[in-house]
């Protein structure tokens, strides 16, 4: 059950190719796959390039994760998936390329990792539905520093991650980043339609504003 896999990947870039347009690194959650998230790029950017990992801890029926289940913040477990998901970054995308990462869930988790790790190589990120690490990272205080733009909302019905760990985040991130934060009323463990329209007009926004 948590046999350790190499990221498998889609995408619609050629993430070795050192251009100036972001790459939005797709991060799934858990007992979910690298085929979740893509569908929605359609809709909130619909010609922006992709790549969409695929978590490197193997459940079986094509569901994987990145941590084991309600292992929310252990550390040591979250820094093996760290580790894997930035040699990832650092062998498949040039240093002069910025990224976004873009998680939901425990892939939100993952994202977070990467904007308090490497805030440098971001150009926005995307945390959704998701939970932090609560240990603190060498890269926090850059992150503040940047001003990298960062999208953090949930349902307020979510009925899977623990609203206090959906708390923690939102306050982490409004206090350490430039963060948009929303929250969706009668929304649960998901990504509400209102959400989507949301996400697509601060990321034209950002665009913009490049």
């Amino acid at each position: 059950m948590d046999a350790r896999e190499t990221n498998e990947t889609i995408n619609t870039a050629d993430t070795k190719n050192a251009v100036d347009t972001p790459l939005f690194v797709l991060l799934h959650g858990f007992a979910s796959n690298e085929r979740d998230l893509p569908m929605l790029m359609d809709f909130i950017a619909p010609c922006a390039p992709w790549v969409s990992l695929r978590a490197p801890m193997n459940l079986g029926f094509n569901a994987h994760a990145w941590i084991p289940l309600d292992e929310w913040q252990n550390d040591t477990l979250i820094a093996v998936a760290r580790a894997d998901l930035l040699t990832w970054i650092k062998d498949n995308v040039p240093e002069t390329r910025k990224i976004i990462p873009f998680g939901f869930s425990q892939g939100a988790l993952m994202a977070s990792e990467v904007l308090r790790s490497i805030p440098e190589r971001c150009a926005a990120g995307l945390v959704l539905s998701g939970f932090i690490n609560p240990v603190p990272h060498i890269a926090d205080s850059s992150l503040a520093d940047s001003n990298v733009p960062v999208f953090v909302a949930y349902g307020e019905d979510d009925d899977i991650v623990p609203p206090a760990f959906l708390t923690q985040a939102t306050e982490w991130f409004a206090s350490n980043s430039n963060a948009t934060i929303k929250t969706y009323a009668n929304t649960p463990h998901s990504i509400a339609i209102e959400e989507l329209e949301d996400i697509k007009a601060w990321i034209s926004a950002i665009v913009e504003g490049q």
